[in-house]
């Protein structure tokens, strides 16, 4: 307002102004009001460009994290269901998934809670290996997951509580802005769930993941899978000790010796037998097994599970794998697995399945002709699953070949590199007297399931692994009365 009356009184001197003062007067008046008008103008504008920079912030964020709010939406009801369900099992005496406890405020615990984060890899591997160690730990500790597979869902629906983070590949951001915000992601899961416990699966421990835990002072465990190709950097696992508490290494027994499966030589790193979902007694039945996938018990079938397939086509391996099994005659039938991460697609005249966990259907099928991923082979292997092993060489940092060559020259398994070899393998294992002589050894290979002694590990971190300190105290608000 006053600069409107300033620019009028301007424009009434030039107007009426008598003489060189009065409309040298006036022009002053009326540029000064015009270069406030501009300076104005160009603040508006910088403000505006400020807005739309942290518009765009925004909306980046979300993009980042936009997978976790659309999983958290499909995968509520099943996290609804799971927790009812453990509530009527704990009402009536016994003691289920601890979705209930979960469900809980987190001013409420009343039993250490571990809050398990995994990479998202090229399959389900991870996921899967921190699945079973929580379900062995179901007595000690509730379970929490953060997870970046696309296949995260699958945690929900057996009964912990889930939550979905796009990977640095999938949100578009550079390495160093994907890891500050996923640092952000996990000191809010921190905060909201207040864990005595984080633990990790992956090659390597993402900088979110253990900035956030140290912020906290609440240890991190470090599950790392063995056998790692040469090529890859150890200077992480080297260091392990400035950035988690603790080194769980999943081995390769009965196949491969410990030295050779761990990826670097430290006494001071925990190994323990190879980690796997599904038990024995978690195995279905044949007829059970056959009528829940609809095939017919008088066929004999063969499992085609070649892996996702993210890192490199398989088509060539599967087609192949598929014809020798159909060129065994008309009672052999070619069974394909897809697994969840893999795009939908039409399979032809061949039977697709999509399962989870293949695994506990594995007494449907005469034998498989597999990748030799960790968690496939040890499946295999405990469950006295004779298979033809096709390592894909395209994996990053799994040396898929030295496991499957290893199972091979100890008659648990074929090794099959090219089409013609798994052919001839696809061949030997149709004979009846092959089979059940490789059964027969397998059962005499068993070894434990290394998921019984990660979990009592982590169990014990929670209650003595490196006493929460200070950060601890201040970042859950406990201690605040003593100061």
């Amino acid at each position: 307002m006053a600069y409107a009356v300033v620019a009028a009184l301007g424009l009434v001197l030039l107007e009426l102004g008598d003489g060189a003062w009065g409309v040298a007067g006036g022009a002053a008046l009326v540029g000064a009001v015009l270069a406030w008008a501009a300076d104005l103008q160009t603040k508006s504008v910088r403000r505006n460009d400020v807005a739309t920079l942290r518009l765009r912030r925004v909306e980046t964020d979300v993009k980042a994290l936009a997978g976790s709010a659309a999983y958290a939406s499909t995968t509520l009801s099943a996290v609804r269901t799971a927790s009812e369900q453990a509530r009527r099992a704990a009402e009536s005496g016994g003691r289920s998934p601890s979705a209930a406890d979960l469900e809980r405020p987190a001013g409420e615990v009343t039993r250490p809670r571990v809050l398990f984060v995994t990479s998202n890899g090229s399959g389900m591997g991870h996921l899967t290996r921190l699945m079973a160690i929580a379900g062995a730990g179901r007595e000690q500790f509730d379970s929490v997951f953060v997870s970046l597979s696309t296949a995260a869902e699958v945690a929900a629906l057996n009964g912990f509580p889930t939550t979905r983070v796009e990977s640095q590949g999938a949100s578009g951001l550079t390495w160093a802005e994907w890891n500050r915000r996923f640092a952000r992601v996990m000191r809010d899961q921190i905060s909201a769930h207040r864990p005595s416990a984080v633990v990790f699966d992956g090659v390597q421990v993402f900088r979110g993941v253990h900035e956030a835990a140290d912020e906290a002072g609440i240890p991190l465990v470090w599950v790392c899978r063995g056998l790692w190709k040469k090529s890859v950097p150890r200077e992480q696992l080297h260091g392990w000790r400035d950035v988690v508490s603790k080194v769980i290494v999943p081995t390769e027994r009965p196949v491969l010796p410990d030295t050779t499966a761990a990826p670097v030589d430290d006494p001071d790193i925990e190994l323990v037998d190879p980690i796997t979902l599904v038990h024995p007694d978690g195995l279905m039945a044949r007829d059970a097994a056959m009528e829940h996938l609809g095939l017919d018990p008088s066929q004999h079938h063969v499992l085609i599970q070649l892996g996702s397939g993210a890192l490199g086509s398989r088509a060539a391996q599967e087609a192949a794998a598929v014809a020798a099994v159909r060129e065994l005659g008309p009672r052999w039938v070619p069974v394909v697995f897809r697994s969840p991460l893999a795009p939908d697609r039409d399979g032809g005249d061949v039977r697709i399945v999509r399962e989870y966990p293949m695994s506990r259907l594995l007494k449907a099928f005469e034998f498989s002709v597999t990748s030799a991923g960790y968690n496939t082979v040890h499946e295999n292997l405990r469950l006295d699953q004779p298979a033809v092993y096709v390592p894909d060489h395209n994996m990053l940092a799994d040396d898929q070949r030295a496991r499957a060559a290893a199972a091979a020259s100890a008659g648990l398994g074929y090794l099959a590199e090219t089409e013609d070899d798994i052919v001839r393998a696809v061949r030997d294992l149709s004979a009846d007297d092959r089979r059940h002589q490789m059964v027969d050894l397998l059962g005499d290979h068993h070894v434990g399931n290394g998921a019984q002694d990660a979990a009592r590990m982590v169990a014990d971190m929670t209650m003595t692994g490196g006493r929460p300190g200070l950060a601890h105290e201040f970042f859950y608000g406990v201690g605040a009365e003593q100061k």
